[in-house]
């Protein structure tokens, strides 16, 4: 065969292959306008759903404002939907304050990071290069090990708090010309100043103070908050400040013991729950966080106490974890009788790994743990247990907290061992412990009475 019948032998191979190509573009190209043109059309659909979902709830809100301030003539049917056109109200308001607090920028966790990481790499490099140290495969592989690990001496929630206050410090050194980091004693002085005169609380002068000191210890530069000028202005904060503190009260024995006498028959579950709460809160010294996040697995029975293992604890910074043990009583309020209530009622296998407090739901006359593991809210949790406390605790100002107040009051005034309800309350210093007792009369009578006058 000579060349010319080669080649023309296969120019319809050629031929062929070019159609087949120019067939497999078009068909792509009508493919992706087809695809274009559905999702400009859910686009446009979704878009005209929110906006019509809008409107439908600015007409409810609106209705129910004209109920509430007597604009509107309505009356209920049931006094049930009274009660929760009350609690609608309520919730409207707590929408509002959330919504106009939602306009103001709050950095996520992971920009947070992901913001202070870029900054401390950068920092690192630079020191590095001052230092000359060779920017080899290795060294720049340490260099990013050690970031890594110096992101790691704080938790997530105090990475999120830092950044926002050190957000508003860069906001004000934009404003006035300083440099944020590093910066000169008196300029963050000026800052601390400024926030005085917006009337700033002290815990936001506090809070704006460890902010600046941590990004300078961070990134390896001396404390600019260490000087007798910004020391000063945050005690000045403590003396001026507008919004005096005001602690919860305690709740008493007494009152548990009224409230579980009060229930002592009822086997409603979210009666049981919310009074399982309330006792082991207050038995066990605990704080929302730890009573919220407890596992069924965290409760071991014994014969005559149970023991409550907290992994996760304000005051225990490196998770070591914490042991509660609490004793078995005698009286109606026994947290020991009452767990197990709830236990039973509730179908709870202590050998699982779901929360051991979760929502409940009610189908006609009976009520049940959600399946799904989902832990309470502290708004719900507080609604619980304020509501069920104010049935015999009368007009003390109460809260979550009341629990583990009260139950370090009663065991302070019961003259127990120091060291063991120390231990107990897992409190980190002797001050913050002085904190939860309220002295009963007849133990601060008892100084004077020692005076034998």
């Amino acid at each position: 065969m000579t060349s010319e019948e080669s080649i023309f032998s296969t120019r319809p191979y050629q031929s062929s292959s070019s159609l087949q190509q120019e067939v497999r573009d078009a068909v792509s190209e009508s493919m992706n306008g087809f695809e274009t043109l559905i999702s400009a059309k859910l686009s446009s659909f979704e878009a005209s759903f929110t906006e019509r979902q809008r409107l439908i709830n600015e007409q409810n809100m609106a209705k129910i404002e004209d109920i509430a301030t007597g604009a509107l003539d309505y009356t209920f049917k049931r006094k049930g939907n009274e009660a929760q056109f009350k609690h609608s109200i309520k919730v409207m308001d707590k929408l509002r304050i959330a919504d106009n607090a939602l306009q103001k920028p709050v950095p996520e966790i992971p920009e947070a990071r992901q913001s202070i990481k870029e900054g401390l790499e950068n920092s690192v490099l630079q020191r590095c290069l001052r230092a000359g140290v060779p920017q080899s495969e290795d060294n720049v592989r340490l260099e990013k090990s050690m970031c890594s690990y110096l992101m790691q001496c704080r938790s997530n929630s105090t990475f999120c708090k830092y950044a926002g206050y050190f957000k508003k410090w860069e906001e004000f050194c934009r404003q006035k010309g300083f440099c944020p980091l590093p910066t000169e004693p008196v300029q963050f002085a000026l800052y601390i100043t400024s926030l005085l005169d917006a009337g700033a609380s002290y815990s936001v002068l506090q809070s704006s103070k460890y902010a600046v000191k941590f990004m300078h210890s961070l990134h390896g530069f001396h404390d600019a908050t260490d000087n007798a000028f910004v020391n000063n202005l945050i005690e000045t904060g403590k003396r001026v400040s507008k919004v005096p503190t005001q602690k919860k009260d305690p709740i008493e024995v007494r009152h548990l013991h009224q409230l579980c006498d009060k229930h002592r028959l009822s086997s409603d579950l979210l009666i049981i729950r919310d009074l399982a709460m309330i006792v082991v809160a207050f038995s066990a010294f605990l704080r929302f966080d730890e009573l919220a996040n407890l596992h069924c697995n965290d409760i071991v029975f014994y014969d005559n106490y149970f023991s409550i293992q907290i992994h996760k604890s304000k005051t225990d910074q490196y998770r070591l974890g914490k042991s509660v043990v609490v004793s078995k009583g005698t009286s109606v309020a026994c947290p020991y009788t009452i767990l197990q209530k709830y236990l039973d009622l509730g179908e709870v296998n202590l050998k699982s790994e779901d929360f051991l407090f979760k929502p409940i739901f009610r189908s006609n006359e009976k009520c049940s743990l959600i399946k799904k593991n989902k832990s309470l809210s502290y708004t719900r949790v507080r609604e619980c247990l304020v509501s069920r406390l104010k049935e015999v605790s009368g007009e003390l100002n109460i809260g979550v907290h009341s629990l583990r107040a009260g139950g370090a009051t009663a065991a302070a005034n019961s003259l127990v061992n120091e060291r063991c309800w120390k231990r107990h309350g897992r409190w980190k210093s002797d001050s913050a412990k002085d904190g939860y007792v309220a002295d009963s009369l007849e133990s601060r009578l008892s100084v004077s009475k020692s005076l034998n006058l």
